[in-house]
Parts: structure tokens; sequence; C-alpha cells
């Protein structure tokens, strides 16, 4: 009798989401560096135009630009990992760690400068 070893559904979803990856990849990059991008251009006017990161000694903002720097450097490296489906997740992830910082800076400022009046 001869056993068939059956993959765990883990393994199935990930190489299901894999091979859909691999069909949405020249949508989803693009996007990314668009999003990247505009987050880096609102983080540059909402507070280094505007002083907020000189006068407070806050540092979200510097945070957020360095992550959203690696991730555009991610994205513009020909590494030859843009097909594959972790390296997606690993500059998602830290986009989103960058948006987190932009958010927290930005109720970080409104809070502040409301306090100020």
């Amino acid at each position: 009798m001869k056993i068939i070893a059956r993959s765990s559904w883990v393994e199935t979803l990930w190489a299901e989401r894999q091979e859909c990856f691999g069909e949405q990849s020249a949508v989803l990059w693009p996007n990314l560096s668009r999003a990247a991008s505009l987050l880096v251009i609102l983080n540059t006017s909402l507070f280094f135009l505007t002083g907020a990161v000189q006068s407070g000694g806050y540092y979200w903002p510097i945070y957020s630009l360095g992550l959203l720097g690696i991730v555009e450097v991610l994205l513009l490296l020909p590494l030859g990992l843009n097909r594959r489906l972790w390296f997606y997740l690993v500059a998602v992830s830290l986009w989103s760690l960058a948006g987190w910082f932009l958010v927290g800076s930005i109720l970080f400022w409104l809070r502040t400068a409301s306090a100020g009046r």
C-alpha cells in the first residue's frame, strides 16, 4: 500500500496565495510604490514644513520616513524577489509600521496643537 503524503492546509493556502500574488504582482507593487510616495509627501508636509519636529524634539515622523525609505529601496533594488509573496508581505509590513508612526504623529500633533491654544 502506498501512503500519499498530504500537505497541510497551511501549505495549500500559502501555495494558493502565492499563485494569486503571482497573477496580481504587476498591480500590487506599483500601488505600494505610489502609496509609499504619498505617505512621504504627507509626512514631510505635515511635520517638517510646519516645524513640529524641530520645535518639539519629536522623532516619530523621522522613524516613519526611515521605514518608508527602506520600503522604497526594497521596491527599487533589482533583487529578483519581487515575485515572492513573503517579500511583498515584508514590504507591506514595513509600510504599515511607517503608517502607524505617521498616524501616531498626527494624533500627537493635534493633541499638542489643541493644548497650546
